[in-house]
């Protein structure tokens, strides 16, 4: 199966064990230039994501994952909005869904709320934004230590009279 599998795709296998923990997705994605989601259900049936990529390629596979005490299985995921939309809402139109939250956009017009494709690239934006924000905001929160000064530049910090200092540049 794995040879066939590998003979079809055109996808390298040899960079992952059988069977595939998700940190060496990781690697696959980068030998293969492809991009891999990989999603699962909890015990109540409601999928939830393991590993979503940043930026989706054009190359792109959604997996859904199960296990169980003796094995684990990674199956093809064809159609997303249909396997999250029974979670997410009663209407039997497609949708169109964040991958990464499983925030819901219509096909159809709606003048009150984001729809269609611009909605996802809208919330995606706006995602995006949050996420650098909360990056910003650890970096701040982050204390990092004084280096340690020799005694000649502790002296210098007691003696200074100005915050810099510049001496005399030798160009004439």
């Amino acid at each position: 199966m794995f040879s066939f599998l590998e003979k079809n795709s055109g996808l390298n296998f040899n960079c992952i064990n059988f069977p595939t923990p998700l940190k060496q997705i990781t690697k696959f994605e980068k030998i293969n230039n492809v991009t891999v989601n990989v999603y699962s259900a909890d015990d109540r049936g409601l999928i939830y994501p393991l590993r979503v990529s940043k930026n989706e390629k054009s190359d792109h596979f959604d997996l859904f994952f199960s296990s169980n005490e003796k094995s684990s299985h990674y199956s093809f995921i064809h159609n997303f909005s249909r396997l999250i939309r029974a979670q997410r809402t009663k209407h039997s139109s497609k949708l169109i869904i964040c991958k990464r939250c499983f925030t819901t956009f219509s096909n159809k017009p709606n003048k009150n709320k984001p729809w269609g494709l611009l909605g996802l690239d809208r919330h995606q934006f706006m995602s995006s934004i949050v996420d650098v924000s909360m990056k910003i905001s650890n970096l701040y929160k982050t204390n990092y230590g004084m280096i340690k000064l020799t005694k000649a530049e502790e002296i210098d910090y007691k003696n200074a009279t100005t915050c810099h200092q510049y001496r005399a540049s030798s160009r004439t």
